[in-house]
């Protein structure tokens, strides 16, 4: 199994919300969540991941939706 998929819907959705640009303070408000509870879905996402830094972790969420990109262009 890829490492991505073991994250959580939610976990992925925060990420996804941190790939996209949003801080911590706009990721709570937009998923109606306290800034701790981002922050605990973050350091969870980067355990899970074996990465160090939030920018690594938003490269393998790059990674491993680079379809829904390709697919938003056709």
């Amino acid at each position: 199994m890829n490492v991505y998929e073991s994250l959580t819907p939610k976990q992925k959705e925060v990420l996804q919300l941190y790939a996209l640009g949003n801080n911590r303070k706009q990721i709570a408000n937009k998923l109606f969540i306290s800034q701790t509870t981002v922050c605990s879905h973050i350091a969870e996402i980067l355990n899970k991941l074996c990465v160090d830094k939030k920018e690594k972790a938003a490269i393998i969420y790059w990674q491993n939706n680079i379809e829904k990109l390709k697919n938003l262009n056709n």
